[in-house]
Parts: structure tokens; sequence; C-alpha cells
């Protein structure tokens, strides 16, 4: 499964202590038909300059129709900007022919 990053936003500071943990959390959009990622999961973010990081899917949460925020730890704001694909499941490594995969695509750029 895959869905576009739509907003993001960080977990930190004092948040991130009342919270317990520290990270991003990505707003993202799917189709009705996507199953939905679970905490636990492993799901792979790729950024739109074909960057990629594999993350652990904390708390996931319904966010109004066909969105869902999902807490990623240790993650920024930079690392998950809108635009990003998280991908999950059978989906999670991207096809070499998928647009925005480039060849320094597991580098920080």
């Amino acid at each position: 499964m895959h869905a576009e990053v739509i907003d993001s936003f960080e977990v930190k500071g004092r948040v991130a202590v009342e919270y317990g943990a520290k990270g991003v959390i990505a707003i993202v959009r799917f189709s009705e038909l996507a199953l939905r990622p679970e905490a636990g999961n492993v799901l792979l973010v790729v950024r739109p300059d074909g960057w990629m990081a594999r993350a652990y899917v904390g708390e996931v949460k319904v966010h109004g129709d066909n969105a869902f925020g999902v807490f990623l730890g240790d993650l920024t704001k930079e690392d998950v900007p809108v635009g990003s694909q998280v991908r999950w499941g059978q989906d999670f490594w991207p096809e070499a022919t998928d647009a925005g995969i480039g060849a320094k695509s597991l580098a920080r750029a």
C-alpha cells in the first residue's frame, strides 16, 4: 500500500516530553481500498527528491475523510515533507520504474 503525505509536523520539545517520544506526525491521504498501516509496521518514506528512509509506525489516527496521521519516531519534518510517498505492505519497496526513484535514493541529498 502507499499514500501521499499532505501535511507533516514535528513532535519536539515539551510536547515530545509529554508524549514520550520525539518525531514527526505525517498526515497522509490514501485510497478507500488501502489497508491502513498499524503501529509496529515498518514503512518506507520516499521524499520527492528520491531520498528514502525506513521508519516504524507509532500511533495511527484517522484524520478526516481518506486521511490518517502516522507518528514516525526520530524523523523530522525535513525527512517527511509534503509530497513524500509512504509505502507499506506489498508495496513497501518501489519498482525501479517508479517515477522519482533515482540512483541516489539511498543517501541523504
